[in-house]
């Protein structure tokens, strides 16, 4: 199973939204105000579930235990 990062996730909207032709097609393509789809881009807002499925992918939270101090 592929796992993303944040930068690798905004890498994938980035090229989605070049193939779509600019920001405002792939917005109204996928349901999304220019704004918000915009402040994703500049990592002012985090993707939510809109943007998510535009690229078919999913949000998930994992917790790691914390290192040992020294």
């Amino acid at each position: 199973i592929m796992k993303y990062d944040i930068n690798s996730l905004l890498k994938i909207l980035e090229s989605r939204v070049k193939q779509s032709g600019s920001q405002k097609t792939f917005a109204a393509n996928n349901s999304l105000s220019e704004q918000y789809l915009s402040d994703v881009l500049k990592q002012r807002r985090r993707p939510g579930p809109k943007v998510l499925q535009a690229l078919k992918v999913r949000a998930f939270t994992t917790y790691e235990p914390e290192k040992p101090k020294k």
